[in-house]
């Protein structure tokens, strides 16, 4: 059994809030909160133990050249090292390093990193499954100031992680020659 928290908890900031002392932070979003959350998202307690690991090693360095191009597979595996059986989550997040995105527009906010999938899997004590993740181009996109979903050039991770503890991440690099338009914005206005 295990249980996730839905939201982050911002200690302070969401304190003064409901005590009518509004805090700025207390109204970000949990993907631009830059301070220490109480529990980060994901973090659940469970009656047993787990371990992550990678299944094969991932590769050096993914490369996305186009938006429609083939995506990357990345497998998991999550090992019970408990006595009881009990439920995991794993969490897939893109995580990309603002300073490589030059395409995206100066004063443009981005994200510290964004939930793309997950998968929860029951194991009994001492099992062992082995979870893929498909990250097509898509999940690699960001909206601009004006709105509009592209593929960006810069330097991303895809990251695995269960909510606390041991991460597992990957380098991509994204190479296009100019943002390539996924969806425009259009002002209703």
């Amino acid at each position: 059994m295990a249980t996730r928290l839905p939201l982050l908890l911002c200690g302070r900031a969401c304190a003064d809030h409901h005590h009518h002392h509004h805090h700025p932070s207390a109204f970000l979003p949990s993907r631009y909160y830059t301070g220490t959350p109480l529990w980060p998202f994901g973090f659940g307690l469970s009656y047993t133990t787990f371990t992550l690991a990678w299944t094969p090693a991932p590769p050096a360095r993914a490369v996305v050249s186009r938006a429609d191009g083939a995506a990357t597979e990345y497998s998991v595996v999550v090992t019970n090292t408990g006595a009881v059986a009990g439920d995991e989550v794993v969490l897939a997040f893109m995580k990309p390093t603002a300073s490589s995105l030059t395409t995206l527009g100066a004063g443009t906010p981005v994200e510290i990193k964004r939930l793309f999938d997950f998968q929860k899997v029951h194991l009994a004590p001492g099992a062992s499954t082995t979870l893929k993740f498909d990250v097509p181009a898509e999940k690699l996109h960001m909206v601009d100031a004006d709105g509009h979903t592209s593929l960006h050039n810069g330097e991303f991770e895809i990251v695995f992680s269960r909510g606390h503890g041991e991460e597992l991440a990957a380098p991509v690099s994204v190479n296009v020659d100019a943002p390539v338009r996924a969806k425009t914005f259009r002002k209703w206005w």
